[in-house]
């Protein structure tokens, strides 16, 4: 028995080169299967894993649109909200550089 017990666990995915899904979503209501771990409460009762059916209400993709992508952004633009002129020294010029998606 390890770790503390809470109302939520949360998981990591590690997107690799090659995975691209246009919207993330499991296969089953069956899919979350523990390998080598059991999910129990606070007095060891086991958890029931059936998960919300596929697109259905509290599903993953019916509550969030997430897409996988390995491909790098691309620049879209570049502007700056300066008006046309000559800037030199003591000047800042701010650039905006616009992508195809978020970026940080």
């Amino acid at each position: 028995k390890m770790g503390n017990f809470m109302d939520v666990l949360n998981f990591e995915y590690f997107v690799d080169v090659g995975h691209n899904i246009l919207e993330l979503d499991y296969i089953s209501s069956a899919s979350l299967i523990p390998n080598d771990y059991s999910i129990e409460d606070a007095f060891g009762r086991p958890a029931i894993l059936t998960l919300p059916a596929v697109e259905m209400e509290f599903s993953l993709a019916a509550s969030k649109s997430v897409t996988i992508s390995d491909s790098n952004p691309v620049v879209l633009g570049v502007t700056t909200t300066l008006p046309n002129g000559e800037y030199g020294a003591g000047h800042e010029v701010d650039f905006i550089v616009s992508f195809d998606r978020e970026v940080r």
